[in-house]
């Protein structure tokens, strides 16, 4: 009876690797699809006016691009979230790995809300679009703010391995 739990426990868990590998590729997939579309909207909404040669930006394309990386970040992060939820209940043990990136990215997360203005430029304003708003601006700069943290401590990560290294 117990040798068969067993097997039914381990049986479920290989699934859910095979489940959990599955579920990331086509994470992976539908992330380059999207990227892919998003050049591919905001290269041709690039126009030139006829009558003066200026270059028209596809504020439209951009717009929809930004929206679009919004929603595939958020639904990254709530995937990253459920994973690291699910190992630590799968395998409590060796799940500190999972909850130590959680622990770190709250806390560069509550950095970079606590560093996010929400000032709108004055271009922003001159250009009219009702999207720039005050609060529009604070999350787009958490974002940016929340990438520059995350880029800078990759960087140092990749130092302190390679260095780590020399003295092996």
């Amino acid at each position: 009876m117990l040798k068969a739990a067993s097997n039914f426990l381990t049986n479920n868990i290989i699934m859910s690797e095979k489940i959990l590998k599955l579920s990331t590729i086509l994470l992976k997939r539908a992330i380059q699809l999207t990227g892919i579309v998003l050049c591919v909207i905001i290269f041709m909404g690039e126009k030139t006016d006829p009558e003066t040669g200026t270059e028209l930006h596809a504020m439209g394309a951009i717009g929809t691009s930004i929206s679009m990386v919004t929603w595939i970040i958020s639904a990254c992060f709530i995937f990253w979230v459920i994973f690291a939820v699910y190992k630590v209940i799968s395998r409590p043990k060796k799940s500190i790995n999972s909850l130590i990136g959680i622990a770190v990215m709250a806390i560069i997360a509550i950095i970079s809300w606590s560093i996010a203005t929400d000032e709108v430029l004055l271009s922003w304003v001159k250009s009219g679009n009702p999207d720039f708003t005050p609060a529009n601006s604070k999350f787009s700069d958490f974002g940016l703010n929340m990438l520059y943290i995350t880029f800078g401590l990759l960087v140092l990560t990749i130092i302190y391995a390679e260095v780590s290294k020399l003295f092996k």
